[in-house]
């Protein structure tokens, strides 16, 4: 084993934009993390929260030597353009990565991640630290590469296929509280739940579409999309009033398919929410969310 096993290749401008500045809260960067596991046809998802760190475990197919050199630690790696990876081989999933920079969100929220991985029998791991990349890159603006440490096998606690993410040393004013982050991840995705084969937990109590806690405050709900008729049943019957046009699905000929739902509540005081802003619109994208709010598009005044 070698300091210089692991390389990655990176610029001072995209660690600073696409990194450290490309969130500003916890749920966002897990979101990606989540995400890849979904990519790598996990089943299970098991996030652990403690004092200054944050777990994220799954049952994927894990990383082999070659994969985390070519693909993880290839910065703008797009997975959706690579023969035969649009698609993962167990479960048929649309892959959610797109852009390949994701995995630098992470710097945004903590200083330190260490990943442990397995994939057929082998195990790999090593440890990325801002403060060394940044020091490394500190007066050029030059592409650089840099070589996370590696942990020595002895070190590699990983019992079974798949990938163990840990951040550690959590950004000042880092909100890691279990409640908000289980309720802004339950927002974030679509396909969390035992009926998509992708269980996600927090402290070994899994997600679920009741977690986003706003069901409850709509007065009437309008769905387009059979996917979406689900939704009905998350609402107090005495208060949800069903629209009774809507249309089957939307597209525009071309064989796309849009679904989901708009809601309504009765006061504005309603909309109010101790961890999100509940006035707006998202638009989710295979599962996961895609933009999180369209109302910040219109012109003022016009909608």
């Amino acid at each position: 084993m070698t300091d210089e096993m692991y390389k990655m290749t990176i610029s001072l401008n995209v660690l600073n934009h696409l990194g450290i500045n490309l969130y500003s809260n916890v749920p966002a960067v897990l979101s990606e993390v989540v995400a890849n596991a979904w990519d790598a046809d996990a089943d299970v998802v098991d996030i652990i929260i403690k004092k200054d760190e944050i777990t994220i475990e799954d049952n994927g197919c894990g990383m082999s030597y070659d994969d985390i050199n070519n693909k993880y630690l290839h910065v703008g790696y797009e997975k959706r353009n690579q023969p035969g990876e649009s698609v993962t081989p167990k479960h048929h999933r649309r892959v959610m990565g797109r852009k390949g920079i994701g995995k630098l969100s992470l710097f945004s929220v903590a200083d330190v991640i260490e990943i442990q991985t397995s994939k057929d029998g082998n195990k790999n791991g090593f440890v990325m630290s801002a403060e060394k990349i940044e020091k490394l890159l500190k007066g050029t603006d030059n592409n650089t590469d840099y070589h996370p440490d590696p942990l020595p096998i002895e070190q590699i606690t990983l019992d079974k296929q798949g990938t163990r993410l840990t951040i550690r040393g959590m950004k000042k004013g880092t909100d890691t509280a279990a409640s908000a982050l289980r309720k802004r991840l339950a927002r974030r995705f679509g396909i969390i739940g035992a009926e998509n084969d992708f269980t996600v937990s927090i402290g070994g109590t899994p997600i679920g579409i009741a977690d986003r806690d706003y069901f409850h405050k709509l007065q009437y709900l309008w769905y387009y999309g059979e996917d979406s008729k689900k939704y009905v049943d998350y609402c107090k019957a005495e208060k949800l009033k069903q629209s009774e046009n809507r249309p089957n699905e939307l597209g525009n000929g071309l064989g796309y398919k849009v679904s989901g739902w708009i809601g309504s509540v009765e006061k504005s005081g309603d909309l109010k929410d101790v961890h999100d802003n509940l006035n707006k619109i998202v638009i989710m994208v295979r599962g996961k969310l895609a933009q999180e709010d369209i109302w910040e598009d219109g012109v003022e005044g016009g909608m």
